[in-house]
């Protein structure tokens, strides 16, 4: 049992990349703070680093969120020191502080790091509160900022650009697992699946996630949530046409050769269509045709209306032909379905 997976490609560039801008961002806030002589630097660099985000689209987000939440968290902790005073009153204006910054990042998440600011002058109610408020708050706004334009500025990666790989991904995971499925329709040797399923949930989840923070650009089509979700449902029908074909329940090729070259047709006629998709997707080429997928449908609706020879079996077949039909359909379906996204 292997405990660490070796990671791919992709995963190790963003790793770089994200180290790159992470870097940048600590480097570039302390060098400022230094050079114009402000105080809290381990505030500013911290900021820095933690508005950095795997897509331009987050890094402008959490920026975003990190100003708001700190001018809120520096408001709340001042009225803290000011309407609860004494220096035993000290769990008191952290507590009324921590309510009220929790209370609203329940309606707005982006403002929960301003619980952090308040809590950090509700503690240090020193006789320059005002002042080391302020330079806190400057640090981190500073900080933000500076890792705003590494995020920008070092390597960008818009959250569209990002949904738009991993929905690449999963696409050729589902290209894969037609292949496979149709490949024992006619060959009994055993396929293992795991690692194209595995593939295929990493990939849609992160398609999910950065087509749900994708905010520059987002005018453009394909709409990325529409384009996912039609994903996911195409995975479904291909798991649907897997399960019919799995395990022995295998057409026998000497029942008839036009049922192999039939399979085989299909075969080449969807993952041609995926492959015209994954073109478009890249900028390659215009939206993908329905022209592989109608053909795709006329040798379906053959198949279903071939009887079979009459040596074939019947009662005892181990595979239906109506029910490999009816997988075909559902993934001809789909597939439609992703081609109307793309219009």
């Amino acid at each position: 049992m292997t405990l660490l997976k070796r990671p791919r490609a992709e995963t190790l560039r963003d790793s770089v990349r994200l180290g790159l801008q992470s870097a940048v961002a600590a480097i570039a806030t302390y060098l400022l703070m230094a050079q114009f002589g402000l105080s809290e630097v381990s505030w500013g660099v911290i900021s820095a680093l933690f508005v950095v985000q795997q897509s331009s689209d987050g890094t402008l987000g959490a920026a975003s969120a990190r100003i708001g939440a700190t001018a809120l968290g520096t408001a709340v902790g001042l009225a803290s020191v000011q309407l609860i005073g004494g220096e035993f009153a000290t769990i008191l204006r952290l507590g009324a502080a921590a309510l009220v910054v929790n209370a609203l990042a329940r309606s707005w998440p982006g403002l929960r790091f301003g619980v952090v600011a308040a809590a950090a002058i509700a503690l240090e109610p020193s006789s320059d509160v005002w002042g080391g408020a302020l330079d806190r708050g400057i640090a981190i706004m500073l900080g933000a900022l500076v890792g705003t334009a590494a995020g920008f500025g070092v390597w960008p990666q818009s959250a569209r650009y990002r949904a738009i790989k991993a929905a690449q991904g999963a696409l050729d995971s589902c290209s894969d697992l037609l292949q496979v499925a149709l490949d024992e329709t006619l060959d009994p040797r055993k396929r293992e699946l795991g690692s194209i399923h595995s593939r295929f949930l990493t990939d849609v989840k992160r398609a999910h996630e950065m087509a749900d923070r994708a905010r520059l650009g987002r005018n453009n089509r394909p709409s990325l949530n529409e384009f996912v979700h039609a994903l996911e449902r195409l995975w479904h029908s291909l798991i649907i046409l897997d399960r019919v074909i799995q395990g022995d329940r295998r057409i026998d090729p000497s029942w008839s050769a036009a049922m192999a070259s039939a399979l085989r047709n299909i075969q080449e006629e969807a993952c041609a269509y995926l492959g015209e998709v994954a073109g478009h997707l890249q900028g390659r080429d215009s939206a993908p045709t329905m022209e592989h997928l109608d053909k795709m449908t006329e040798i379906v609706e053959r198949l279903a209306a071939k009887e079979p020879a009459d040596d074939a079996p019947k009662a005892g077949d181990p595979l239906p032909v109506q029910a490999l039909v009816f997988g075909l359909r559902e993934v001809n379906k789909n597939l439609r379905e992703i081609g109307r996204t793309l219009d």
